[in-house]
């Protein structure tokens, strides 16, 4: 199994230069190309569109997305 994950860094952001301290979010995937591209997905997103998805809240998540159309 493959995994995609979002970790939240030590002042609070979610980036690759800044030092991760807490895994806030993970799905798993059968293979790594479906791992890869969800993780793309996500990393294309808003701030409050990835953080409710860390909250699992569906209701929130589907208005943003709403949103951006």
């Amino acid at each position: 199994m493959w995994n995609a994950y979002i970790l939240r860094c030590k002042d609070g952001t979610y980036t690759r230069i800044r030092i991760p301290v807490a895994l806030v979010y993970q799905e798993e995937h059968p293979d790594r190309p479906s791992a890869q591209k969800r993780e793309a997905q996500i990393k294309r997103w808003t701030r409050a569109k990835k953080e409710a998805l860390i909250s699992r809240n569906i209701k929130s998540l589907h208005q943003l997305s709403k949103s951006r159309d």
